[in-house]
């Protein structure tokens, strides 16, 4: 609702409200109506008589009043609009008054605000002696990035120093380069005397031998032997003298070194302790510098703080000085509620046509819901009553199942429940010649009819009778008697279907006297190729010579083929019809299918029906109050949820029970 259409529908309730009409009717231009409408309570006759609408795209209240007495319209109505706008009036000079003198309390305290917040900001910069904070705290800031930079340099000189102590220490100083050291001790063993003095001798030799092989001699001649000798012998002597050289050279290089180590590791030791010192100085300094930054910035912060705070209490102060200047103004305003028009009494008596409006209400909400009733009618395609069953699919209705719920809810008893599955037994008689199927298949259109909820019914019920039944779960997809029944994984239809065993050692015994059980287990559609009709057909003879009555529970037949095999073979068919889930055409989709395979169709059950309130009670029980009952005779199996499972839903296969018993 927009705010304005808001804002007028309370004015219209105001305007009906007991105060209002008290006042107008103790105001003066009521007091000489004799014939007001309640001589004794004039406000409980106004409030019954006066009447206030919106009219329709306009910002208007009108007021009217119904009176046999045209003379008391106009006063009553002008009375009750002049209470209202003197009270309107009222109200806003009383709310104006109160805005006024709350925002002047408001502006004081803002002031006595703004003061204190000046006389600490005059205490804060007393105490850091000068105006010029962000520069003090700049030039602090600098020094302790100087400070850190040293510090962090001074740490890594000592590093350094460490790991150069640690080297020296390990392997000694280095101070000349191998390339250096190769060439200096060369130069020391070519310049020793006694091997400058065999080169030279060694070379004047070489000159010789040279001399005589240019002179033509030979390798054989006795000269040149000597010569050779004494060249081999120079160069033996030669390389001695070397070894010799250079071992000295050696010996005087490594005392060298190891002055040069020690004087090396002394000097690191002297450097590592000046950068421990100058660290020591270092931190100590910025230690010093953080405390004094730590504490101009808390007093720069706490000037900032109440700058800020000064900002907010002037913004404050200039919006309480705006509202004052608007209340002032808007003082001056016209009232917000004026009068468009004088009352005026009518000319001509008007009548009080509410009961035809009401009439024609009535007439028009009973048309639209038939309305509405005919058109899902029309629309719903889902079987509601009996006759849709036989318009649809022209089936016999061979009997109804009470809804599960009305049982537990103890609407309908046990008996009642069971009866109505002894209906359906004696009606499958009649339609075969006084005499049950001997082979008899339960399917539905799709899922969710409740077709494995009547197979296992239907079949203890016939088993009460004394006759030997076996209920085959024909469904080789989702089966689920043996799930219902707590019989466990039992593969026992497969082996049937596929012969070689005798049906008597494949059944499993149930807890209901006379009932039988041939299980399947769940498969995919590879699990089906064993279900032909020839091997259903053989199994249904196998069968009937051990049996009086084959209760089978197929899937239904909209949904895969296997419920057409078993139809074919079967001597009847029943379809299981849900009231209020099963489609009209799926029902009827079903049977021309079944019929097209030459199955014996015998009819429909149809479950879900609610109780109506009459039924089997006169035989089965006798009930009190609520309908509940008191007392009955033993009842015959039905399929019912263990007491400690949830409570069933309608509709669906399978029932939501995994158990059964017999009630008493």
């Amino acid at each position: 609702m927009p705010a304005y259409d808001s804002f007028v529908f309370t004015h219209a309730r105001l305007l009906k409200s007991h105060e209002i009409l008290a006042r107008a009717a103790r105001s003066s231009q009521l007091r000489q109506i004799s014939s007001a409408p309640d001589a004794n309570d004039p406000a409980l006759g106004l409030v019954s008589a006066a009447e206030v609408k919106l009219l329709p795209n306009t910002q208007l209240l009108e007021v009217k009043m119904a009176s046999p007495d045209p003379d008391v319209v106009a006063p009553v109505v002008s009375a009750v609009v002049e209470v209202y706008m003197d009270m309107i009036a009222n109200a806003d000079v009383e709310y104006d008054h109160r805005a006024i003198v709350s925002l002047k309390t408001e502006r004081e305290a803002l002031v006595a605000k703004r003061k204190s917040l000046a006389e600490r900001m005059r205490t804060v910069a007393d105490e850091v002696g000068t105006a010029a904070v962000n520069e003090r705290h700049a030039v602090a800031l600098d020094a302790i990035k100087q400070l850190s930079a040293a510090l962090s340099q001074a740490e890594v000189d000592a590093l350094m120093a460490r790991a150069k102590i640690e080297q020296l220490e390990k392997d000694g100083a280095t101070v000349t380069s191998a390339e250096s050291l190769a060439s200096q001790r060369e130069t020391y063993v070519n310049t020793d005397n006694l091997v400058t003095s065999l080169a030279g001798r060694l070379a004047a030799a070489l000159a010789e031998y040279q001399g005589y092989l240019a002179a033509g001699l030979t390798s054989e001649h006795s000269r040149v032997k000597n010569v050779s000798q004494r060249i081999e012998g120079l160069r033996e002597a030669l390389a001695a003298e070397k070894d010799r050289a250079g071992g000295e050279f050696d010996d005087k290089l490594g005392a060298r070194e190891e002055r040069l180590a020690a004087a090396a590791l002394a000097a690191t030791r002297q450097e590592l302790n000046r950068s421990a010192k100058l660290k020591a100085l270092l931190a100590d300094a910025l230690k010093q510098r953080d405390l004094e930054s730590a504490a101009i910035g808390g007093k720069l912060l706490s000037i900032q703080a109440i700058q800020d705070e000064m900002e907010d209490v002037k913004q404050q102060y200039e919006t309480v000085n705006v509202r004052l200047r608007q209340l002032a103004v808007e003082s001056q305003r016209p009232a917000r509620v004026s009068l468009a028009s004088a009352a005026v009494a009518p000319k001509a008596p008007t009548t009080d046509r509410r009961w035809k409006y009401t009439a024609m209400s009535f007439m028009g909400s009973l048309l639209l819901g038939l309305a509405v009733a005919l058109l899902i009618d029309r629309f719903d395609s889902r079987v509601r009553m009996l006759g849709d069953v036989g318009a649809e699919a022209q089936l016999r209705v061979l009997g109804t199942v009470p809804r599960l719920r009305d049982l537990l809810a103890g609407r309908v008893g046990a008996e009642e429940f069971a009866e109505a599955y002894r209906i359906i037994r004696t009606c499958l008689a009649q339609s075969s010649d006084g005499s049950l199927p001997r082979s008899l298949l339960v399917t539905s259109g799709q899922v969710g009819d409740g077709k494995t909820g009547l197979a296992l019914s239907l079949a203890a019920s016939i088993a009460e009778t004394g006759q030997r039944v076996l209920l085959i779960d024909g469904d080789m997809r989702k089966p689920s008697i043996g799930r219902f029944l707590k019989l466990g994984e039992c593969d026992r239809l497969r082996p049937a279907l596929m012969g070689g065993r005798p049906l008597g050692e494949l059944v499993v015994r149930s807890s209901v006297k006379h009932l039988d059980v041939l299980p399947a287990v769940p498969g995919n559609g590879h699990a089906c190729r064993w279900l032909t009709p020839r091997r259903a057909k053989a199994l249904l003879a196998e069968a009937d010579g051990l049996y009086d009555a084959v209760i089978i529970d197929s899937p239904p037949v909209l949904a895969v083929a296997d419920g057409l095999v078993w139809a074919a073979v079967a001597e009847g068919v029943i379809c299981a019809v849900l009231a209020g889930t099963s489609e009209r055409a799926s029902v009827w989709e079903a049977c021309t299918r079944l019929r097209q395979v030459g199955a014996n169709v015998l009819g429909a059950v149809v479950g879900n029906i609610p109780q109506t309130g009459y039924g089997y009670g006169y035989y089965g029980a006798d009930r009190g109050e609520g309908g509940r009952q008191r007392s009955s005779a033993p009842s015959p199996l039905v399929v019912l949820p263990d007491a400690e499972e949830p409570a069933p839903q309608e509709g669906g296969d399978e029932p939501p029970a995994t158990g059964y018993h017999r009630l008493a």
